[in-house]
């Protein structure tokens, strides 16, 4: 008799992991009239199968769908969708789009995707020829600048004076710089690279603001020995 049970459980067993195994293939090679029953795997070795898989999309709550699309524009999914953009166009569009979302690391990407187009000279032409395009991520820069860390700021610092070189639109007497500048002296722990960066990105704009340029004297005579040679040709350039 215990023999029997136990042959009939190992029956049954067998039976439910045959199931589960040929399910998925089964899925694959049926095309069901309802294409949404088999949109996602249900079932898995490490999985319960569950009914709110096979639940039309129509009967999924609003709040659900919400709470899934907020997920998918976390930090990280907005910034890979920053880095696919292949046009200064595209990268205003999502900053448009995801405004509320973005955040100081986000605002230096966008500016630090936007310098590599730079290199195109239709680019730099089509944002000559409309400078208003770059009011999106002007408009977050301000918006996040009071919050920015050391990388970030020089970064966006940086990246800004690239683009003032090549396009001559973002001009020294622009408000962002003031603000830039305000940032900057209330930070006292830049890297060796982000002080050379942010003092030839003032220089270059041809900003002469004292306070900064003596803040920056003072953080890199503290940070002198962690200078490499690029960086020590920065910095002298840009007190000359």
């Amino acid at each position: 008799m215990f023999n029997t049970r136990k042959q009939q459980n190992d029956v049954s067993v067998r039976s439910v992991l045959m199931v589960l195994f040929l399910l998925p293939i089964f899925a694959k090679s049926f095309t069901p009239s309802h294409p949404w029953l088999f949109e996602r795997p249900c079932f898995s070795i490490n999985r319960v199968p569950s009914v709110l898989c096979l639940l039309n999309q129509e009967g999924v709550p609003a709040s659900t769908k919400k709470a899934v699309n907020t997920r998918r524009q976390g930090p990280k999914q907005l910034q890979q969708k920053i880095r696919d953009c292949n046009t200064t166009q595209a990268v205003m569009d999502l900053c448009q789009k995801h405004a509320t979302n973005m955040r100081p690391f986000h605002v230096s990407y966008c500016w630090n995707q936007i310098s590599q187009f730079l290199r195109d000279y239709n680019e730099v032409k089509r944002i000559r020829d409309d400078p208003q395009m770059l009011k999106p991520l002007l408009n977050l820069t301000v918006k996040e600048c009071a919050g920015m860390d050391p990388r970030s700021l020089a970064t966006i610092t940086h990246r800004m004076a690239k683009m003032a070189v090549k396009t001559r639109i973002i001009t020294n007497k622009s408000r962002m710089w003031m603000l830039l500048e305000k940032r900057a002296i209330q930070i006292s722990n830049f890297g060796t690279i982000d002080i050379s960066n942010m003092l030839w990105a003032f220089a270059k704009v041809r900003r002469k603001s004292p306070a900064v340029f003596n803040h920056f004297a003072n953080l890199a005579i503290a940070n002198m020995k962690d200078f490499n040679s690029q960086g020590i040709a920065n910095t002298v350039w840009s007190y000359a």
